[in-house]
């Protein structure tokens, strides 16, 4: 069966137009009994009544009918000539489960290192805080030593979490047949035409919204002519970027220009002294290199709702 449920033009028993209400009441609630769906009756006694019509109770108040009512997985096409088609809807709940495109973070970008402390390791060295990427002068020496630095910020780029949607399904599909009632009366309340197969009634009451069965009218079902699609995928995210390396940030230059034809030798930032020829300024390249992000979310959250109900209730 196909997933929507449609309401189509009403038409009102006893002369009256089928109006929609404000929606109330409680959850759908099914149970059919008396008849199965499929098999055509009567539900009411036909000697009183005119031929092809039958007596069956009138509608109790705050509710409509009498109605013929079909519920079940081949539904009629339409209503049977003397009957005009008011509602038709699915039952139950709906089977509409839905996936998400998976989550996924691109490479770190703006990820940077702390600027190290440079120090010129024999007596009397100076110690230099680089500041910038600019080549700088450390004083001069043969020997020289960094402080560690650190990758710092940056983010990745996500993408993903995206709703692949199936069309919802109902296992089963209703219909509700209304018609003025005829003009004679009877015992039992009024004249109905005939329903037939695979129609029940005409002794069944419908009223808008969620509501228990009045007396006579024990067998209850909760129509739905609409729904609304609430699924969705939960927002993807990357975590702070992980792995990224500063190793080869660092470059000592013999030239305090530092010009590579002077010397250029790239200083391991492990707090010990090593040597070189000889160690004038130092350059510091910021930018982090490599690393990752993990991603999370993309989880399918939300349902299918049944929405506008109609509460149909049958004679035994």
């Amino acid at each position: 069966m196909s997933g929507g449920a449609l309401l189509l033009g009403l038409a009102g028993c006893g002369g009256e137009d089928f109006e929609s209400g404000d929606d109330t009441g409680s959850s759908s609630s099914t149970s059919i009994g008396g008849g199965s769906s499929g098999q055509g009756g009567t539900g009411g006694v036909a000697e009183e009544c005119p031929a092809g019509s039958v007596c069956v109770a009138a509608p109790p108040p705050d509710w409509e009918g009498p109605v013929a009512f079909y519920v079940g997985e081949e539904p009629p096409d339409a209503c049977p000539d003397v009957w005009t088609k008011q509602i038709d809807g699915n039952v139950g709940e709906p089977y509409a489960p839905h996936t998400c495109s998976v989550c996924a973070c691109g490479q770190p970008t703006a990820v940077t290192c702390s600027f190290p402390t440079v120090t010129i390791c024999s007596i009397g060295g100076t110690s230099t805080l680089l500041t910038s990427s600019a080549c700088t002068d450390l004083g001069g020496g043969y020997s020289v030593k960094s402080t560690p630095t650190m990758a710092q910020g940056g983010s990745c780029l996500v993408s993903g979490g995206l709703a692949d949607k199936s069309e919802a399904v109902w296992h089963d599909t209703a219909i509700m047949c209304g018609a003025p009632a005829t003009s004679a009366s009877c015992s039992s309340g009024v004249c109905a035409p005939i329903a037939e197969a695979p129609l029940r009634g005409p002794g069944c009451v419908h009223r808008e919204g969620s509501f228990m069965c009045p007396d006579g009218f024990p067998d209850r079902t909760v129509v739905y002519r609409g729904f609304v699609d609430g699924r969705s995928c939960s927002d993807c995210a990357c975590s702070a970027p992980t792995g990224a390396s500063c190793e080869g940030a660092l470059a000592i230059y013999s030239s305090d220009t530092c010009l590579v034809d002077g010397g250029k030798y790239v200083l391991p930032m492990d707090n010990q002294c090593h040597s070189f020829d000889y160690s004038a300024a130092a350059k510091f390249d910021p930018a982090a290199k490599g690393g990752s992000c993990m991603a999370s979310g993309g989880e399918p959250n939300g349902v299918v709702e049944n929405v506008e109900p109609v509460t149909v209730c049958c004679a035994d």
